[in-house]
């Protein structure tokens, strides 16, 4: 895996072999998993000195350290796809925005953005994401999402996390407008395992399995409407 140039591989590399294949990758690392509420990546550096680096997709650049936060190339698809669904006259809260993954790309496209985001690795690169981008109706939010006070604004809603994004849900439904659209990212084994987990007389507009995440889960998106 690629972020910027810097070169990840979860299993021994080769490291002259990948400098002649990719001549512009600065720093190789292996990745040997990702632990904790903040999802940190286990890192160690096989040759170059920075693990910060700037990964570009969808016309956005993603500031980072590849040590500290974590980087889903797997998710590529379901930014291009969100950019495809936002309105101009929307006004979007993302509950888990991290450096900005689902937020940058979608900014230009719609009113108002609430990027809230816990750890403050990831805050303060989603500040400098925000400010690179040029990015103005995004206001970032150091916290955690269930203790935001901004009331019912979004006319669509952003929950890429998980596991266990159910006990977020009712914060979500605090901050939600008629009739928003809510983006529920959850593993489980099977996408009836995952309806289950939806607040009762909502309308689903759409499962699809993003990524196999391990031998028995899979990563789910379900969009549904309230």
């Amino acid at each position: 895996m690629i972020i910027g140039d810097i070169y990840l591989s979860k299993s021994n590399t080769n490291i002259k072999q990948i400098k002649k294949q990719f001549p512009y990758i600065k720093t190789i690392c292996k990745l040997s998993g990702i632990s904790g509420e903040f999802r940190k990546p286990k890192i160690k550096r096989l040759f170059g000195d920075s693990t910060i680096t700037t990964h570009r997709e969808h016309g956005i650049s993603y500031n980072l350290d590849v040590s500290k936060v974590m980087f889903s190339q797997g998710n590529h698809f379901e930014k291009r796809r969100l950019m495809n669904l936002v309105k101009p006259n929307e006004t979007v809260v993302d509950m888990f925005a991290g450096i900005g993954y689902f937020t940058l790309p979608i900014a230009k496209k719609v009113k108002q953005i609430y990027a809230i985001e816990k750890n403050t690795e990831s805050y303060n690169f989603l500040e400098q994401n925000i400010r690179q981008n040029y990015l103005s109706n995004v206001t970032a939010i150091k916290g955690d999402c269930r203790q935001q006070k901004l009331g019912k604004i979004a006319d669509r809603i952003i929950m890429g996390y998980f596991p266990g994004t159910k006990k977020f849900l009712p914060a979500a439904l605090k901050l939600a407008k008629e009739n928003c659209i809510i983006h529920y990212h959850e593993l489980g084994k099977n996408e009836k395992e995952i309806i289950k987990q939806l607040p009762k007389n909502v309308e689903i507009l759409k499962i699809r399995k993003v990524k196999s995440y391990s031998p028995n889960k899979n990563h789910y998106v379900i969009d549904f409407k309230l």
